[in-house]
This record gives C-alpha cells, structure tokens and sequence, in this order.
C-alpha cells in the first residue's frame, strides 16, 4: 500500500475520536462489518443478540453489543468503557 493510504488508515483508526458515543458506535459498526465478511451478513429481523448467538460471537463482542447499548439507550457509560469498546474490536479484527 502507498503511504498516502497508509497515513489516511492511521488517521481514521486512532485519530478521529470525536465522543465516546460516536467512538462506541463507529467501533459497534466496525465489528458488524468483520463479522459480515467473516461469517455472513445479519438477516432482515434479526435482533444483534441472535446474530452475535448464530456466528457463535466471542464473549468480547457481546461486551462491545452491551457498551452500545448503554450509550446509544441509556446514554449511560464511560470514557473507560469506551476505551475498552474500541480495544475489543480492534482484537476482534485481528482474531479468527
């Protein structure tokens, strides 16, 4: 890859945290995107908890599904908690 790719890539990864609910969303989305290409796409009515069931998701992901939900209905959590969203998806990105 060019370097010019390679420094957009860095930037967007670890530099353009905006808040923790958009940090905690964008590394949501990322997960639902390596597990589309992993394992299969999310079908029409299936709830993100029967997903992450049916491809047999590790623990993490549910833990990344749950700080989501607190931020996005509870509007209840934490910068830490944040930190640790983005840091599970980034190992889940890298696990088989």
């Amino acid at each position: 890859p060019s370097l010019r790719w390679l420094s957009t890539r860095v930037r967007v990864r670890y530099l353009s945290r905006t808040n923790p609910a958009v940090d905690v969303e964008r590394a949501f989305e990322r997960m639902l995107r390596i597990f589309e290409r992993r394992y299969r796409p999310r079908n029409r009515g299936e709830t993100l908890r029967e997903y992450l069931d049916a491809i047999d998701a590790a623990p993490d992901a549910h833990r990344v599904l749950l700080v989501r939900e607190r931020a996005r209905y509870l509007d209840s959590f934490s910068e830490s908690e944040t930190r640790e969203a983005v840091r599970l998806v980034e190992g889940l990105s890298r696990s088989r």
